[in-house]
């Protein structure tokens, strides 16, 4: 019988939605498709037909010249407004003015749009000699009619980025903060000649531009500036906050977290604490530190977490937005793919996709790539596995599995190295990106119970090559390279030999805990290696030695991959092969390859194991 699948594996196979490939069939396009029992029935060696709206070469998003190209980038408000395709999140303004919280933190994993919707902000609100309401009236916040727009153009904004403060000292961290402080006087120079500022308080200002101010004048300057900008313009000030965390988590990793967390508490606390002379402050960064000591007598704040429902959407592309970049770019052809790639993050209730990665895909020739791997070095992940312990690697294999973990979480408690709280590496790598909860539900005493799991391929992939990093003692290099060869050509025989000699070494790994460990290598070590390629479904028990392993392929060219382990206590080589016969012989009584999940592929590699410590014995079909 000829291997087909249905339209569902078609569209993940051909990355089409099924609609299209409904379509496909139905005007015979696609060569041997027929029906039975109503159903379409595709032959699983059948070719991706050729999609008619795009016969040249050049890929779809650059067959039209005059569309606007994605920021990649550019983090300018104005700039992209006058020359690039903007996703419109203006209505965060509207969310912003609604809501009327004082102080409002937003944490967001890394190449989120933070510092663009911050610098949105910031053109919307600034009192300037432009008019800066060019830059909205075809946005959606001008629909929303004067009651919004009454306020735009007028406060005066003190903006402050701290993306810099990057170093491994502190007498260095706080020149460049103090740097940063004196630039933001620099930019408000106006008030040095103001009739309404008094003299004191110009000699203040002076004092902090020439640099001959006192730490404790420094802690007072965020004040200070509001008060004089607040005097000299009549309107209360608004204060813009950009990576707040980075100075912190810098001054953790080289051990000068006292000092740092001294200075920014005491301005903090004068800038934001009953100042009467605010408006708002928007702060963002990563990660909630309100219980790492900065905010902690600032209790007018309002945070919003990745777990938080409100301003859910106002980060990151939704399935709508993509949709209409997808339509902009005419790339529908291409929409399945993007969506299998780099779905989905879950902010409170809102399903978002990574900017960076959705713009650098249509910059590079819609390529799907790991292209938020690039933005930084995703030392997280490895601080996640130098931590994980046989447990922790066990729930790391079902996420990798695309299964869920459940765990309860203070979202206050993000410090990876919090040894009362084990589950705070958990809530410090969902603010980074790398987890992500899918559903998260307030315990009464603001804990949260989450479901949690890996958001998607991209961050898959990136988890696959630090584990194979870590895992090196155990999968040498050579073998992964190797597989990942025979993965490419679709070399069946290859992969045959490679997954054999992988069992080997894993279970040759002497370990005190030897069997967990070939479980965990084995797993883990699949996962990483043909995880983008293959669906992975485990069962079993690590501690007994027994358990399956099913491989099922994303590609009709390539085989499935079944295995069964067996593990004795003491064994001679005789049992050992009886016993791997059999582990073979039960995957197929187990129907681990039955028809209605191995139809639509062409071969199927068995693997029968049984072991006793390092004796191995392996049966292949």
């Amino acid at each position: 019988m000829v291997p087909t699948m249905n339209i569902k594996r078609a569209a993940q196979v051909w990355s089409l939605s099924e609609r299209r490939v409904n379509e496909l069939c139905k005007t015979g396009r696609i060569e041997g498709a027929h029906k039975e029992d109503g159903k379409w029935v595709i032959p699983a060696n059948a070719r991706k037909p050729v999609d008619e709206r795009y016969k040249v070469s050049a890929p779809p998003s650059l067959l039209a010249p005059g569309n606007r190209p994605l920021p990649i980038g550019i983090t300018d408000f104005k700039k992209i407004s006058d020359e690039y395709f903007y996703v419109d999140k203006t209505l965060f303004i509207k969310e912003i003015l609604d809501e009327k919280a004082i102080v409002s933190l937003f944490t967001r994993p890394r190449a989120f749009g933070k510092t663009l919707n911050l610098d949105m902000i910031r053109t919307f609100f600034e009192m300037t000699e432009e008019d800066n309401s060019v830059y909205f009236r075809n946005k959606k916040i001008w629909l929303e009619g004067e009651k919004y727009r009454a306020f735009m153009g007028k406060f005066p904004v003190i903006y402050l980025d701290f993306r810099s403060v990057r170093f491994d000292d502190w007498i260095t961290a706080y020149e460049k903060i103090s740097k940063i402080i004196i630039g933001e006087y620099e930019r408000h120079r106006v008030l040095m000649n103001s009739e309404r500022v008094s003299q004191m308080d110009q000699f203040y200002f002076t004092k902090i531009l020439t640099g001959r101010y006192s730490t404790s004048e420094l802690k007072s300057s965020l004040f200070m500036l509001t008060k004089m900008l607040h005097e000299h313009y009549g309107e209360e000030v608004i204060v813009i906050v950009d990576e707040y965390d980075t100075p912190v988590s810098y001054a953790h990793n080289f051990g000068y977290e006292t000092e740092m967390r001294e200075f920014f508490s005491d301005f903090y606390y004068e800038g934001l604490q009953e100042n009467r002379n605010l408006r708002f402050a928007f702060i963002c960064g990563i990660l909630n530190l309100i219980g790492e000591g900065i905010f902690n007598r600032v209790s007018n704040i309002k945070v919003n977490s990745v777990l938080d429902k409100r301003y859910g959407d106002c980060f990151g592309f939704t399935d709508k937005e993509l949709d209409g970049i997808i339509d902009y770019f005419g790339a529908e052809v291409k929409e399945r793919e993007i969506k299998n790639w780099y779905a989905v993050y879950q902010f409170g209730e809102s399903e978002v996709y990574n900017p960076w990665s959705i713009m650098n895909y249509f910059n590079d020739d819609l390529r799907p790539l790991p292209f938020w791997e690039m933005t930084g070095d995703n030392e997280v992940i490895n601080i996640f596995l130098d931590k994980a312990d046989l447990n922790m690697l066990e729930q790391l294999e079902l996420m990798m599995q695309s299964k869920t973990i459940t765990l309860r979480l203070d979202t206050t408690s993000i410090n990876p190295d919090d040894d009362e709280d084990p589950n705070a590496l958990y809530s410090y790598m969902i603010a980074h990106g790398y987890f992500k909860a899918v559903k998260a539900e307030m315990q009464f005493d603001g804990d949260y119970m989450c479901q949690i799991t890996i958001p998607n391929r991209e961050v898959s992939f990136m988890f696959g090559k630090k584990i194979l990093i870590q895992f090196e003692p155990i999968i040498p290099k050579a073998t992964a390279m190797s597989m990942r060869e025979a993965i490419y050509r679709a070399d069946a025989e290859a992969l045959r030999s490679h997954i054999y000699n992988l069992i080997v070494q894993t279970i040759g790994f002497n370990s005190a805990d030897s069997d967990r460990i070939f479980y965990h290598g084995l797993v883990l070590g699949l996962c990483s290696m043909l995880g983008n390629r293959y669906h992975v479904v485990t069962d079993g028990d690590s501690e007994t030695g027994n358990f399956s392993i099913e491989m099922m392929p994303l590609e009709t060219r390539l085989p499935g991959i079944l295995i069964q382990t067996k593990r004795v206590q003491m064994g001679e080589s005789g049992q050992l092969e009886a016993l791997a016969r059999f582990a073979c012989k039960q995957i197929t009584n187990r129907q681990y390859d039955n028809e209605s999940k191995m139809r639509y592929i062409s071969q199927a590699l068995k693997y029968g194991v049984a072991y006793s410590g390092t004796a191995i014995k392996i049966v292949m079909e």
